[in-house]
C-alpha cells in the first residue's frame, strides 16, 4: 500500500489547464456502484465498512472534517469530466489540474459568491482528509490500495500577489481509474441540482445499473440500505425511498415500487425513454397501498388522447376571455375622467336622486301597526 506522495514529488508532475466551457458530465462507474461517500450533510465520523464478495471498501474520516460527502464528490465529477475530455481530444493529460475557481463553480452550478468559494475550499479539505482503503480498481482483487481523494491542493498567486487560480493534485488511483477506456458514464447535468443525498445516490445507482435497459433494473430495499452504507435505520431508509418513489420521476428515470414472489418491496429504475407507465400505487408506512398520483411516463398527454371538443372548448374559452377583456377595456375608456370637485358633485346628486327613488322597505309588523293606528282601531291583545 503506497504512502501519500510528498509535495516535492507532486511538483514534478506536469500541470494541465482545465477546459473552460460546456463539456459532458462524466463519472467513474466504480464510484457510482459502491459506497465511497457520506449521504448526510452533517459530518459523519463513523467509518464506512463495506464488503461484498471480493469487493472491499473502507472509508475513514478525520475528526475535524468528517468523511467527504456526496456533494464534495461533485469536484471529482468535474475532474473526471476534464480528464476524459482531454483524453478524447488528444491533448496532454495529467492528474495535476490548474483551473480558476469560478470555472469549477460554474461547471457545478454552485454560484460565485463568497460562500461558494468557502464551500469549494471546505470540500477540497474534506477530500484531502478522507482516507480510502479498497480492493477495487486494481488488477488483483486480493490487493488493497490506500489513498486520499486529493493528494494536495494550493491556491496560486502571481508576482503582483493577485489570485492566479488553483492547482489540484488528484490521487493516482483516481486518475488511473478515470483514464481507463469505458470506465466512465455520462450524467444528466441536472444532477447537480438535486438537493437530497439519497436522491443523488439513487440516480447514480440507476445510471450505473439501469442505464437504458428496456426492462430497467431493480433492487430490494434491504440491499439498497446495505449498498448505500447509510446511518439511517432500515425503516427510516425505506420510508425515504417510498417518499422519493411517490414523485415518480428522478431526472430521466421513472421510479416504481414492485414486489417479488416473496412480497419483498423492490425499487425499479426504468429509463423514461422506454415508455413504460409509472407505478400506479405505492406502499405507505402503515403497510397500506395508496395511489401514487402518477399516470403515464411522459410529461404530457398523447395527441391521440386529446378529444376534438376539448381542444375546441379551450380555444373558445380563450377567444371569449379575450373578447370580454376587450369590451371591459372599451367601457372603461368610454367613462369620463371626473376628478376632484366634479366627481364629488356628481356623487352628491346621485345620492339625492337615490333617496327620492329608493323604495322604502318596511317590516310587515310595522305596516300592520300603522294601518290600525290610522283607523284608530284598538289592537287586540296578543295580535302581534
Amino acid at each position: 500500500m503506497p504512502l501519500r506522495p510528498a509535495l516535492e514529488e507532486l511538483s514534478k508532475l506536469q500541470p494541465v489547464s482545465a477546459i473552460h466551457g460546456a463539456i459532458p458530465v462524466c463519472n467513474a462507474q466504480i464510484l457510482m456502484a459502491y459506497p465511497f461517500f457520506s449521504l448526510a450533510k452533517a459530518p459523519r465520523l463513523k467509518p464506512i465498512d463495506y464488503k461484498s464478495g471480493n469487493a472491499f471498501v473502507q472509508v475513514d474520516a478525520s475528526e475535524s472534517a468528517g468523511i467527504a460527502t456526496i456533494w464534495d464528490a461533485d469536484i471529482l465529477i468535474w475532474a473526471a469530466s476534464q480528464i476524459v475530455q482531454l483524453q478524447n481530444s488528444g491533448q496532454a493529460n495529467s492528474r495535476r489540474i490548474h483551473a480558476r475557481p469560478y470555472e469549477i463553480l460554474g461547471f457545478l452550478g454552485w454560484g460565485r459568491s463568497k460562500r461558494s468559494y468557502d464551500r469549494l475550499r471546505n470540500s477540497l479539505d474534506r477530500l484531502k482528509a478522507t482516507q480510502i482503503t479498497t480492493s477495487l480498481g486494481q488488477d488483483r482483487d486480493d490487493a488493497l490500495y490506500r489513498f486520499n481523494w486529493i493528494d494536495d491542493w494550493q491556491e496560486k498567486r502571481d508576482p503582483a500577489n493577485r489570485a492566479a487560480g488553483m492547482e489540484i493534485f488528484f490521487s493516482e488511483w483516481f486518475y488511473k481509474l478515470v483514464s481507463q477506456p469505458q470506465s466512465c458514464l455520462t450524467l444528466d447535468r441536472q444532477y447537480f441540482q438535486l438537493t437530497g443525498g439519497l436522491e443523488r445516490w439513487l440516480y447514480l445507482v440507476a445510471r450505473k445499473h439501469g442505464g437504458r435497459q428496456e426492462k430497467g433494473w431493480s433492487f430490494d430495499f434491504q440491499h439498497l440500505h446495505r449498498k448505500s452504507a447509510s446511518l439511517a435505520s432500515p425503516s427510516s431508509f425505506s420510508r425515504e425511498i417510498r417518499n422519493i418513489a411517490k414523485r415518480g420521476r428522478l431526472l430521466d428515470y421513472d421510479l416504481c415500487i414492485t414486489h417479488n414472489k416473496t412480497r419483498t418491496e423492490q425499487l425499479l429504475f426504468l429509463h423514461a425513454a422506454c415508455g413504460y407507465p409509472r407505478s400506479a400505487s405505492v406502499r405507505t408506512d402503515n403497510n397500506t397501498i395508496v395511489p401514487s398520483g402518477h399516470g403515464r411516463s411522459c410529461y404530457q398527454k398523447d395527441k391521440a388522447l386529446v378529444r376534438p371538443w376539448e381542444k375546441s372548448d379551450s380555444a373558445n374559452a380563450k377567444f371569449f376571455s379575450k373578447k370580454e377583456s376587450k369590451n371591459t377595456t372599451a367601457r372603461q375608456l368610454e367613462k369620463p375622467a371626473t376628478t376632484g370637485l366634479l366627481r364629488s358633485q356628481i356623487s352628491q346628486k346621485n345620492d339625492r336622486q337615490d333617496v327620492k327613488t329608493r323604495p322604502i322597505v318596511r317590516d310587515r309588523q310595522e305596516i300592520l301597526v300603522d294601518l290600525l293606528s290610522r283607523k284608530r282601531i284598538p289592537l287586540p291583545g296578543g295580535f302581534l
